[in-house]
């Protein structure tokens, strides 16, 4: 407009979203770089440019409730010769006693923006719900696993 020379800067993708996040000083740079690299390798694992590290992968299963109780699943689907649709569906049977599946399903979706795409995605989301699911679950590991094992030691006492 006024005749006047601009500078002009090439910059990557990254170094674009650097500049126009909001967070200033040292701490707020540090943050910066860290969350955009870390979305930069969500989206590359999203788009198949870079596959998750076994580390990562782990890290990602432990940490939701499937990964935290999976020994204890395995053990009950062995033991009870239950398939493991039938398990779930008897957790969200459980979890439905005590909480509106419903509700849930509406808390899901203002807290995510979308309605959960399994039914069991529900129980990672609410500590409360949660709870309960664990309860069960270990209710179930009690009845048929270590009921089990006891089991068995009572047999070969016999002979």
């Amino acid at each position: 407009k006024n005749n006047r020379q601009r500078p002009c800067y090439n910059v990557t993708k990254k170094g674009c979203e650097f500049i126009a996040h909001k967070l200033t000083g040292v701490k707020g740079a540090a943050f910066t770089a860290r969350y955009i690299n870390k979305f930069h390798d969500m989206e590359d694992v999203i788009d198949g440019k870079r596959i998750m590290s076994k580390k990562e992968a782990l890290n990602r299963k432990k940490n939701n409730w499937y990964g935290r109780n999976n020994e204890k699943i395995e053990n009950i689907l062995l033991s009870s010769g239950w398939g493991k649709k039938y398990l779930y569906h008897r957790i969200l049977t459980e979890v439905s006693d005590v909480w509106d599946s419903n509700y849930l399903k509406a808390m899901y979706k203002s807290k995510n923006g979308y309605y959960p795409r399994y039914a069991m995605d529900i129980i990672d989301t609410f500590q409360e719900v949660r709870d309960v699911a664990d309860a069960y679950i270990d209710f179930l590991y009690n009845k048929f696993y270590i009921d089990e094992d006891y089991l068995i030691e009572e047999f070969e006492e016999e002979f």
